[in-house]
């Protein structure tokens, strides 16, 4: 069982800490509450995704649409249904960043130039999480690395949804956060 401190020093399973953190990270992003969800966690059926250059892999609606993989096979974008919302799972090497904290510093730097307002932001010793706006949208960012090996490989979750359908999208961030690893190097 993977286990990190909180930002008060209570020790919490990792798990535990996930679920806290995407109640806390979602009820900061929007004004005006949340729309009730026609789906709850249990209605969604889930597959399992590898990418297979990097062994990055997590749980995805199975609803959702796989695009065209990149040519770089680093990973693959996942459209909702209805096309409003997706969700990106990638790896990549830290060749740029030679600690955590600055490969964070680095995805919020390009986050940014494209529009991103960072609302929330949080890291843990393999891990950190950048949630925002980007228009109408909330972007949600969540990379790690296996804490055995150090942050020579990144592993990535990426979503992007419109702020009115937080309720839906409740779920789908806990689970896909729950179920994000990958191997070192």
């Amino acid at each position: 069982m993977s286990i990190m401190s909180t930002p008060t020093g209570r020790i919490v399973p990792f798990a535990v800490f996930a679920l806290t953190l995407c109640a806390v990270l979602a009820s900061g992003l929007v004004a005006g509450g949340v729309v009730p969800s026609a789906r709850a966690e249990g209605a969604l059926s889930w597959s399992h995704y590898v990418v297979t250059r990097f062994g990055t892999e997590a749980d995805i609606p199975s609803s959702f649409i796989a695009q065209d993989a990149p040519d770089a096979g680093d990973g693959r974008t996942f459209l909702s249904p209805d096309g409003s919302g997706e969700i990106r799972i990638y790896g990549s090497f830290n060749v740029l960043s030679d600690t955590m904290k600055a490969y964070q510093e680095e995805q919020l730097g390009y986050m940014q130039s494209a529009g991103f307002t960072l609302k929330r932001q949080q890291q843990g010793e393999n891990w950190f999480v950048l949630a925002g706006v980007e228009g109408a949208d909330v972007v949600y960012l969540f990379v790690k690395h296996g804490k055995e090996c150090g942050p020579e490989l990144m592993h990535h979750m990426r979503l992007k949804y419109p702020s009115s359908n937080m309720a839906e999208w409740k779920p789908i961030i806990a689970r896909t956060i729950q179920s994000l690893s990958g191997p070192c190097p």
